[in-house]
């Protein structure tokens, strides 16, 4: 009788255990191992019914195993039913703290996407809103970022002495923080034109600010145009940063003085090329790394013959449209894969 005891003892332990499973089951659905466990400890408990009832209902089965190794297995299985339980009850704790985790980590999350939504619509509010009306001119810009918010810009400044500034810069990395750094130096550049139209003055003055708050490895390349409606004369400096001019023909002049970015260094020579007359139908094309840099699936650059070539092919269209099918094309190259850098293209053409 005291064996039959011991085994009634392990299957009300085994039974328990198993409401406890199916309890945790039910509350942590996502952990589909409690379905398996639930199921083993149930199978346990009826495997020990049985055994109970063959020991009950039969006595010759006493004849036939010895006390010693029937109390051998009823306390086997009295203790692993103990032991299932307590595993059970001390493991479901863990659980609870891991959904609390969960839980405080997915409201982290919709509170940080909710503030970078707020921050790309406060960048994009940033850049231009529409393309500045320059008699002779037709131009057009456009940004996306890879992250939410960008690092790249493009900015059109118009100075006090009739000329149009256009810009396009690219803040090392992207991401919240590269955005930040952006719309510092965006603001700088803008402050400085303020105060003159010199556009090495402005450069300058911007590199100055920059390289006593920036972190060691941070760095941004500009380019900065300066165009002239009256002339169609084009000035433009640089830092890190080059740009290209389209003739008529589609022939290429590289645009870029060898010059280091903004922050690098504390007094760089930024000082203006020589200047350039814009012809009709002559195109400028300002575009960041971005572009060129993306990658198809098989990892073959879409690189810069690519992007002149799908400017040669849209070029009689207006500047937005040539500015889209540029983007557009950028993005059919690398098929599915997620945008990996920030990407700006500015298009300038004398018509």
């Amino acid at each position: 009788m005291a064996c039959q005891i011991v085994l009634m003892g392990s299957i009300v332990a085994q039974l328990i255990a198993t409401f406890l499973s199916l309890r945790i089951n039910k509350r942590y659905r996502r952990y589909s191992a409690w379905l398996l466990i639930s199921a083993s400890s149930l199978l346990l408990a009826c495997l020990q019914v049985v055994v109970l009832l063959i020991i009950w209902e039969t006595d010759r089965q006493l004849e036939i195993i010895s006390s010693f190794h029937l109390w051998a297995v009823c306390l086997a299985s009295l203790m692993g039913s103990v032991l299932f339980l307590g595993g059970v009850a001390l493991i479901e704790p863990l659980f609870i703290g891991a959904a609390k985790a969960h839980s405080m980590l997915s409201r982290e999350k919709q509170q940080l996407e909710a503030e970078l939504q707020l921050a790309q619509r406060i960048q994009q509010h940033m850049l231009p809103r529409s393309s500045p009306d320059l008699p002779g001119f037709d131009i057009a810009g456009r940004c996306t970022a890879a992250q939410g918010a960008s690092g790249d810009f493009f900015d059109f400044v118009e100075m006090d002495d009739g000329t149009l500034g256009i810009v396009i810069a690219d803040v090392s990395g992207h991401g919240s923080g590269p955005a930040i750094l952006m719309a510092t130096t965006r603001a700088f550049l803008r402050a400085s034109a303020q105060v003159s139209t010199d556009i090495e003055r402005i450069l300058t003055s911007t590199n100055g600010s920059l390289s006593h708050d920036l972190e060691h490895g941070r760095f941004v390349t500009a380019f900065f145009a300066n165009i002239d409606p009256k002339t169609g004369t084009l000035l433009y400096t640089n830092a890190g940063h080059q740009s290209w001019l389209l003739d008529g023909d589609g022939s290429v002049t590289t645009l870029g003085l060898e010059r280091p970015p903004l922050g690098v260094l504390t007094d760089p020579d930024l000082s203006a090329a020589d200047p350039i007359e814009m012809k009709t139908d002559d195109a400028l094309l300002l575009a960041s790394d971005g572009i060129a840099e993306t990658k198809s699936p098989s990892g073959e650059l879409f690189g810069l013959n690519r992007m002149l070539d799908c400017f040669r092919e849209h070029r009689s269209k207006p500047a937005e449209q040539i500015v889209q099918a540029l983007l557009s094309a950028v993005r059919a190259y690398a098929g599915n894969a997620p945008q990996e850098d920030d990407m700006t293209a500015v298009v300038v053409i004398r018509r």
